[in-house]
């Protein structure tokens, strides 16, 4: 029951499917989904200053995105990583600061992991 107030996505348009199956399942108005072509070939230092440079009118943002970016930054803001996240894999993780900037290295805690089913 967690919905995202931004949902940032790759502009490959095999992300671009999964954000808008995302937010027609959670009623995210498809208009609204932010493309960001670095995602596609992102360091992960770069994927890392999107989040701290968020609107911090924003609590809860959704990425769509490729490996092994969205891997290395699972493992990054977890203590405890997931590894590497398989196509369609959802990641959650949740921060006890009021501010993006404040997010901090093993920061987060993991709220939940789904990975699609072989």
């Amino acid at each position: 029951n967690i919905l995202p107030d931004l949902i940032i996505c790759s502009t490959a348009e095999r992300a671009i499917k999964t954000a808008e199956i995302l937010a027609e399942e959670i009623n995210y108005a498809r208009p609204n989904i932010r493309l960001q072509a670095s995602l596609y070939e992102i360091e992960i230092e770069d994927l890392l200053n999107i989040l701290y440079h968020l609107d911090d009118k924003y609590k809860s943002v959704m990425f769509v995105g490729h490996n092994p970016p969205m891997s290395i930054m699972s493992d990054y803001l977890t203590r405890h990583g997931v590894g590497n996240l398989a196509p369609g894999s959802v990641f959650c993780c949740e921060f006890k600061v009021d501010t993006w900037k404040a997010i901090t290295k093993y920061g987060g805690i993991c709220k939940f992991f789904e990975a699609p089913k072989n």
